[in-house]
């Protein structure tokens, strides 16, 4: 079984949850992943482990396409400005 699905037969909720993922969101935060995207991820990783399901990237997509606005992540953001050099 692969780790990440391990979850699918201990269900976490509540304290469980807020121990398991102390910590998480720090490292995206500090590199500037918007926070409305982050308490997205939070609220969509409660639920699997909450509920068992395994992650499904199309779970996901259909989670985020959800969200109120398109969130430009830093590094797309970093490659939209960079204008081309020019010699």
């Amino acid at each position: 079984m692969a780790p990440w699905d391990r979850h699918s037969f201990f269900r976490v909720t509540g304290e469980e949850a807020d121990k398991v993922l102390a910590g998480v969101w720090e490292a995206p935060a500090a590199r500037g992943v918007p926070e409305e995207l982050l308490r997205v991820l939070d609220t969509y990783v409660r639920l699997l482990l909450a509920s068992g399901h395994s992650l499904h990237r199309s779970d996901l997509m259909q989670t985020l396409s959800r969200m109120h606005q398109q969130v430009l992540l830093p590094w797309e953001a970093d490659e939209a400005s960079a204008s081309p050099v020019t010699p």
